[in-house]
């Protein structure tokens, strides 16, 4: 099937067959009473000569909407055209294959990147499909896109990675996904200076904590801008179970500059209020 029109002339103009093919292919899926009777109606408007590409007036492609949706067989049927322009972008610069990444579509995203959608495009505030799937806890696109070269370095405008956004959002198993990867800069750090590992602990995501902790190369003593380390802004924060987790951490080694960091850190910690509640504890104070 290559949507190219039929030799018989249409009644209907080429808009009304555009608008047609965008609304069958951005029917939501509650409201779809017959996927495959929308199917079959994408197919025969392909084929009477519907553009393929057309958009609304925000920018969206049937593809984009029937990504968006979920719609597996209709983002199948648009992909059998010669014409389609996998790689278009909203103004935004969403492409469907973010939108389907965002919203857990794994059939979709496999698809579309069969059928040569860029893996490592940026919208205009910078989000990838892989940040975008990872910030929605959607691993298995994670690995799907990771798999297919998805750089797992990328920032966004904001300087967040997405691993830093798997972190913020509690995204434990996606952390894990993307802490496999040998290529991961763990130590990376936004603007004001936080690292995945500060984020995680700012929030008491103490799983997270104890997964990032234990790969290779992580920087426990790093600082954010304010001369903050995830110690101390677990222990700031009160999230005893993360300061616990990190003590255990720092507590194993023999290097005098992490000695030094604990040390500091007790001192700053402890003035505070959260940090008093934390260290009055009695696992604290036996870690």
């Amino acid at each position: 099937m290559k949507g190219t029109p039929t030799s018989a002339a249409s009644p209907i103009s080429q808009e009304a067959l555009d608008s047609l093919l965008i609304t069958a292919a951005g029917n939501p899926r509650g409201e779809a009473q017959d996927e495959n009777g929308l199917t079959q109606t994408v197919y025969e408007l392909l084929a009477r000569g519907a553009d393929v590409n057309a958009v609304t007036p925000n920018g969206s492609t049937a593809l984009m909407l029937a990504a968006e949706n979920g719609h597996t067989e209709i983002v199948s049927a648009l992909l059998s055209c010669d014409e389609i322009n996998v790689k278009a972008v909203t103004p935004d610069g969403f492409t469907a294959l973010m939108l389907s990444s965002e919203l857990g579509h794994t059939e979709n995203v496999t698809e579309l990147l069969d059928r040569g959608a860029d893996v490592n495009a940026e919208s205009s505030d910078g989000y990838t499909a892989l940040i975008l799937a990872s910030r929605c806890g959607h691993t298995e696109n994670v690995t799907e896109l990771l798999n297919r070269g998805a750089d797992v370095n990328a920032v966004t405008s904001n300087g967040d990675t997405a691993l830093m956004i798997a972190a913020k959002n509690g995204r434990t198993e996606t952390a894990l996904a993307l802490l496999s990867r040998d290529e991961i800069d763990v130590n990376a750090v936004t603007p004001r200076g936080y690292t995945a590992l500060i984020i995680a602990a700012q929030y008491g995501l103490t799983e997270i904590v104890s997964d990032l902790l234990s790969h290779d190369g992580i920087n426990v003593n790093a600082r954010a801008s304010n001369g903050y380390t995830a110690l101390m802004i677990a222990a700031q924060n009160g999230h005893t179970e993360t300061v616990l987790a990190l003590f255990k951490t720092l507590s194993k080694t023999t290097d005098e500059e992490v000695r030094r960091h604990v040390a500091q850190a007790v001192i700053v910690i402890a003035r505070t209020t959260a940090g008093k509640k934390v260290f009055a504890t009695e696992e604290t104070k036996t870690a």
